[in-house]
């Protein structure tokens, strides 16, 4: 027998040998190349993920693509962006998986599978629990939509949020309508800017229920993109401040209400910092003064007054301020008019 031939000999038996410890293995195992075809994987793996056992070859391209599928689409994406992954992933109520992946210097990837141990699930579970319960408390959700396989994800705050039952997510076009008028091409647009590259984007917007409740929403969103910069996943973090805003806007109303007021009293009326400088005057002051606000905000009574009635009311103000205390004084002072003449 020549040398060739042992040498072949030996490789097939040597490549026999593998691919039967290969498919004994108790891990999923799984290669893909750079265009995403499988090039080896073995049963364990479709037992897993409950794949048919012809899934990566060629005779199987016409099938059904399994919903499991998505998974490792997903999960191949990362991995092209990330470099690699390791996570704990919940398959059902009975199958949770760790999942390590790896880019290969070829270009393509591998993945393995493994039933996480029960101290692996009971912290997934606890993991979740704990999110779910700090998101419920800060009234926060989130999103996920991956781009390569379609495959949109709510959590159960987001549905709340834009008022749909709970169930599969809706088309972004239904999410829309949901929206005030006014806003929804600010969410367009934010959109857009991330699908062109910008991977953090930050937006507010209204949400009108069918009973005419407005809600106000602030979403925080950041894309991963593969190695050509296409866009292949974006996720989110919304957070209902509505009753932030309704405080805000409930501030600004009193403000108005006490600036009418004071602006209404026959006196002249200042507020004034610990630094002594202007942060509010009336109507009468700057009638009184002939000085416009803009003319004496975060100016000290210098602006208003001569230096020793500057000095005798800088100590007054003082004063008030050691004893936390409101007074109301009667001051005589020389004001310059609008003529320039002193009186």
């Amino acid at each position: 027998m020549s040398r060739l031939k042992l040498v072949a000999g030996a490789a097939s038996a040597d490549e026999t040998v593998y691919s039967e410890a290969f498919e004994q293995l108790d891990a999923g195992l799984c290669i893909i190349d750079g265009d995403g075809a499988v090039l080896a994987n073995n049963r364990a793996f479709c037992r897993l993920l409950d794949l048919p056992f012809d899934w990566g070859s060629p005779k199987a391209a016409e099938r059904a693509i399994p919903a499991s599928e998505e998974l490792v689409t997903g999960w191949l994406a990362r991995i092209a962006s990330e470099g690699g992954l390791a996570e704990t992933v919940a398959l059902s109520d009975h199958l949770t998986l760790r999942v390590v992946g790896k880019a290969l210097p070829s270009g393509g990837a591998s993945l393995t599978l493994t039933e996480a141990a029960d101290a692996d699930r009971r912290a997934l579970a606890e993991s979740e629990a704990g999110l779910r319960q700090a998101q419920r408390l800060a009234r926060i959700g989130h999103w996920e939509r991956n781009l390569v396989t379609g495959e949109i994800v709510w959590s159960d705050a987001i549905f709340e949020f834009f008022g749909f039952e709970k169930g599969p997510a809706p088309e972004f076009d239904r999410v829309v309508d949901r929206l005030h008028p006014e806003d929804r091409d600010i969410l367009r647009g934010t959109i857009a800017n991330v699908y062109d590259g910008n991977a953090y984007q930050e937006v507010e917007f209204r949400v009108v229920s069918r009973s005419g409740e407005v809600r106000h929403l602030y979403d925080v969103l950041e894309a991963d993109f593969d190695s050509e910069g296409r866009p292949i996943r974006v996720f989110g973090v919304v957070q209902d401040v509505t009753e932030a805003r309704l405080a805000e806007q409930a501030l600004r109303e009193s403000e108005q209400r006490f600036r009418s007021v004071v602006d209404n009293l026959p006196n002249a009326v200042s507020i004034k910092d610990r630094e002594h400088r202007f942060i509010s005057v009336n109507k009468n002051f700057e009638n009184f003064f002939n000085r416009t606000q803009e003319q004496v905000i975060g100016k000290t009574g210098l602006s208003v007054l001569s230096e020793h009635q500057n000095r005798e009311q800088r100590t007054a103000d003082e004063q008030d301020i050691l004893q936390g205390r409101c007074t109301i004084c009667e001051n005589v002072v020389t004001r310059t008019g609008g003529d320039g003449v002193t009186r």
